[in-house]
């Protein structure tokens, strides 16, 4: 189960609904649609500056001029994906069905997953460095595994993640990835 929200959490939320309800109303659109824009984005950056600080660079005008972003941040970011995964060669496991997750991308707005046929080689490695380095701005990720009782049950077991790391900082000819393991389903993590 997860932690209980914190005091600071619920202020945060309770600021959100109210930002994404103002802005929805403003824009004549549902609070859902509003809080998927680059408003939506920005109403979050809001809400979190005004329980923890000013730690992200935002103003209330991004709420609904998505162009007054633009001479804020650089063409080219540094994107650092802290949660990504693949599947082992081979391995075909359908606990949870994985091969739905790619429905999810396209639903969320992966238009190139969008009406294609999902296979298993989707998921296994060569299509997960294709898509993590080549097809996206992504610059760094951690490869995240996912807790099972034992290896023919893990979609990556460990020593295969570390073998992952190795070969993509091999391929990179530097650190571009790192890696995360996970031994249990209570959380103990040992970084790699």
């Amino acid at each position: 189960m997860p932690p209980a929200q914190t005091d600071e959490q619920k202020l945060v939320e309770h600021r959100l609904i109210e930002l994404a309800g103002r802005g929805a109303k403003r824009l004549n659109i549902s609070r859902r649609q509003f809080l998927a824009t680059t408003g939506g984005m920005a109403a979050a950056f809001l809400a979190m500056n005004s329980v923890f600080g000013n730690y992200f660079n935002v103003e209330a005008s991004e709420l609904f001029e998505s162009s007054s972003t633009n001479e804020k941040f650089p063409k080219r970011q540094f994107i650092f994906d802290i949660h990504t995964h693949h599947v082992a060669a081979g391995k075909q496991i359908n606990v949870p069905p994985l091969l739905r997750y790619r429905d999810a991308g396209a639903a969320w707005g992966n238009k190139d997953l969008l009406g294609r046929e999902h296979r298993w080689e989707d998921l296994y490695l060569a299509n997960y460095i294709k898509e993590m380095f080549l097809d996206s701005d992504t610059v760094m990720a951690v490869i995240t595994g996912l807790p099972a009782k034992t290896d023919a049950e893990n979609v990556l077991p460990p020593a295969e993640m570390i073998e992952t790391r190795a070969e993509i900082n091999g391929l990179a000819k530097s650190r571009r990835i790192s890696a995360r393991v996970e031994f249990s389903t209570f959380s103990r993590r040992c970084p790699l």
